[in-house]
């Protein structure tokens, strides 16, 4: 509880420090908040742009709406969320995404504190010729001069010269220092750059005032900075919604940006899915071409035959043995077609690791689901591969398993085809043996007989491959059509927050940084040079006993005759009292002489003042008293309070032997109240008041007194030290506004060395504003 109660007198006793220095808050407030607010205005504003698109995963065997369509499952879409977050801000799709909107070319207008980009609404346009390199990363300062004239300013500027054909940098510029004059609408043309600038405003009154600033970026420059403002990451743990942050010092150019992106990526999976179904519709129609044409050829033979010799049907066994031939053909046509394609992957998958288009193809004509699945998710993986090494994630982990899955991939896929190769090899062989059989039982026919079956057969052969080709190139456009994209835009781009400057925040820390620094300041301020300002400030003095106040007084006249009631009289009086008891150890009418030094820590305090009124106040009390004035150096007591002494013998005149003890106390005014001035000045004070004639002086007065008031010098003198063991009462006076709280402290922390016995303290020259414990007070008699 005594420790509670200490920290919380310590708290309040820094508070009251901190209270006489009020001023300082509201100076430093004003100040800091002021520079709060033009720090807020001289930053541009950066605002945070959001989206949150949906990844759609779909897993093997989680069957796809569209899978009831024939060829559909072999192109449902799988995606991987994790992947996704790395592929969607990849640079090609960020790239593609800026070459939507012109953005190599940015405006800003110039301002004393920051520029302004001015997106969609700069009154003039450039057009730049792109199959001239050209000055990139420089600030074109731009002056309009008239309707028909500008001035191109280029001050220091550092940068390079940019093939945009060859997407290269041919030579860099350093310093440059360049300014001409172009006119609207012509081209102009240096050995650095070359570009034509169309005035897009008719009023020149806010033109020919304003300056105005254009950048020429480069795509690279244009996707890094892009990409370093944009952020993906998941909106939950559980769930695949991506939360699409962008951060742009421009809200209007943020959100064509997001919406091109979205659109962007959307577009790219689309593509991305839809890229086999295109890759085998091509296939097809590539056989479909040579296909059409076999099947024209074969009809116009057949029509020629029947015409020129009028050939009758075949008897119904010659009919069933042309079809089981036709039937058999078809099957070796379909076996061969197989084997062609097994080898072909074979050695596809053999001498190249990437995707190619008509490997997919030639799977999808097999007709082999397995292989079908196995070798989708190879291309995948392929593809997800590449994407990483693109982003120039090689050192990705995840890179390291997707090259493990391919390398297992394509060991199973081998075996796969191996095996399908040999199953194949085996049926052709069936088929080419059926068909020696049945042509050897067709030898048989008749010769007309057998050329007609042929001619039909080779028709029906051809009519047959065309329908099917059809039938698959149908199916694989359905497919294409039923593709939906892995990514869907679930919230579209709005408006965040403002990122920078936050205003309160800002405005916050400067409030904070106010407060602190004006209280560092009165801390430091206090501890250094701080002056004592009330009864609180002297709390922290050890073993010390507060004696009073004293008021300020302009005048003397405010403390006798008629004014004897004023408030500063009545604080003189207040202070004798607590005197009093202080020397009598609260028994005012104990009889025992009381020898009392009154000093300060330094010059100007009021201790000759206070000792003068303090003396005279309890000689009124009928109390005999005596003032002995001390200070040998600047003695101020009979010039200022008791002129009618002035010149007269005293104490050095008595310590040397010049003169007796009786002569030099002198009687006042007021009964009861003797004085011993200092008499003759003295080259050697320290001795006289040493001395023992001095110290016996001091025993036999205090037989006759029963107070003797020392109006010694300050503290920081040697005299005074001399003195303070022989006091039984010491009483320091301080002076509101004037004493430096720290000589004080460290005046209180010196008096321990020397003994000294009691000590108070009295606060002088205080003001009514700072304490008004005081009235105007009369009481009296009525006549």
């Amino acid at each position: 509880m005594i420790q509670r109660n200490q920290v919380s007198d310590d708290v309040r006793n820094v508070f009251r420090r901190l209270l006489k220095y009020w001023k300082l808050y509201p100076v430093f407030l004003v100040i800091f908040v002021g520079l709060a607010f033009l720090y807020i205005r001289s930053k541009p504003s950066i605002h945070e742009l959001n989206a949150k698109l949906v990844v759609h995963e779909r897993e093997r065997g989680v069957v796809d709406p569209s899978s009831f369509l024939p060829g559909s499952e072999l192109f449902a879409g799988r995606n991987n969320f994790e992947n996704s977050l790395l592929t969607i801000q990849a640079s090609p799709i960020i790239r593609e995404t800026i070459s939507k909107f012109n953005t190599r070319i940015e405006y800003y207008q110039a301002n004393w504190m920051f520029d302004e980009e001015l997106y969609n609404s700069s009154p003039f346009n450039v057009v730049m010729d792109g199959a001239v390199p050209q000055l990139v990363s420089v600030p074109y300062q731009l002056e309009v001069l008239s309707e028909t004239q500008y001035r191109i300013t280029i001050e220091k500027g550092n940068g390079g010269v940019y093939d945009f054909i060859n997407n290269t940098f041919t030579r860099r510029i350093e310093e440059l220092n360049f300014s001409a004059v172009g006119e609207f609408g012509k081209p102009f043309e240096t050995d650095n750059f070359k570009f034509t600038i169309f005035l897009e405003q008719d009023d020149l009154t806010t033109l020919l005032e304003q300056k105005y600033k254009f950048f020429i970026r480069t795509d690279d420059q244009l996707v890094a900075n892009f990409k370093s403002r944009l952020t993906l990451e998941p909106a939950n743990l559980n769930g695949t919604v991506v939360n699409v942050w962008f951060r742009t010092d421009n809200a209007v150019k943020g959100m064509d940006f997001l919406d091109a992106f979205l659109e962007t990526v959307i577009n790219y999976n689309l593509e991305r899915k839809n890229h086999i179904a295109n890759s085998t519709i091509n296939y097809i129609d590539s056989l479909l071409e040579s296909v059409s044409d076999s099947l024209r050829q074969a009809e116009r033979t057949l029509q020629s035959y029947q015409s020129a010799r009028d050939v009758l049907d075949v008897t119904q066994s010659a009919e069933r043995l042309y079809e089981e031939l036709s039937r058999v053909k078809e099957q070796r046509t379909e076996y061969e077609s197989q084997v062609d394609y097994l080898r072909y992957l074979s050695e596809q998958i053999t001498q190249d690791d990437n995707y190619t288009e008509y490997s997919m193809s030639a799977v999808m004509a097999l007709n082999n689901n397995s292989l079908s699945i196995l070798m989708e998710e190879y291309i995948g993986l392929v593809a997800q591969r590449n994407r990483l090494i693109e982003n120039q994630q090689t050192k990705s982990p995840l890179l390291s398993q997707i090259e493990s899955r391919i390398s297992n991939l394509r060991q199973t896929i081998r075996e796969n085809v191996r095996y399908s190769l040999n199953i194949a090899e085996q049926d052709l062989r069936k088929a080419n043996s059926r068909l020696a059989s049945i042509q050897s039982q067709m030898r048989q026919l008749p010769e007309t007989q057998r050329n007609l079956q042929t001619f039909k057969r080779d028709f029906r052969l051809n009519d047959d491959t065309y329908t099917y080709l059809m039938q698959k190139k149908a199916e694989s456009q359905i497919a294409r059509a039923s593709n939906l994209p892995d990514y869907e835009v679930f919230d579209p781009p709005s408006y965040a927050s403002l990122v920078s400057p936050k205003a309160k925040r800002i405005t916050g820390f400067a409030i904070f940084l106010a407060l602190a620094f004006a209280t560092l300041l009165a801390l430091i301020y206090d501890n250094a040079f701080g002056k004592v300002k009330d009864e609180k400030d002297l709390a922290d003095l050890d073993n010390t006993h507060f004696l009073g106040e004293v008021l300020h007084t302009s005048s003397l006249k405010k403390l006798s005759g008629k004014n004897q009631f004023s408030a500063q009289a009545e604080s003189l009086r207040t202070l004798r009292s607590h005197v009093l008891a202080f020397c009598k150890d609260g028994q005012p009418h104990k009889a025992k002489s009381e020898l009392i030094l009154i000093s300060s820590s330094v010059q100007g305090e009021g201790k000759t003042f206070t000792s003068f009124f303090l003396s005279r106040g309890l000689a009124r009390l009928e109390r005999p008293t005596l003032l002995i004035e001390l200070d040998l150096r600047r003695p101020r007591l009979v010039s200022n309070y008791i002129p009618e002494f002035k010149g007269r013998p005293g104490l050095v005149d008595y310590v040397t032997g010049e003169t007796d003890l009786k002569s030099i106390i002198y009687p006042t005014s007021d009964e009861g109240f003797y004085v011993i001035p200092a008499g003759t000045m003295s080259p050697n004070p320290s001795e006289i008041l040493e001395s023992e004639k001095f110290r016996e002086m001091l025993e036999e007065v205090k037989k006759h007194f029963e107070f003797v008031v020392l109006d010694s010098a300050p503290l920081i003198v040697a005299d005074t030290r001399a003195t303070l063991a022989l006091a039984d009462a010491v009483v320091m006076v301080a002076r509101a506004g004037y004493t430096p709280l720290n000589v004080l402290k460290k005046t209180f922390d010196n008096m321990k060395e020397f003994k000294a016995g009691k000590v108070g303290v009295i606060l002088n020259d205080v003001t009514m504003g700072l304490n008004r414990r005081y009235y105007n007070y009369k009481y009296g008699y009525r006549q």
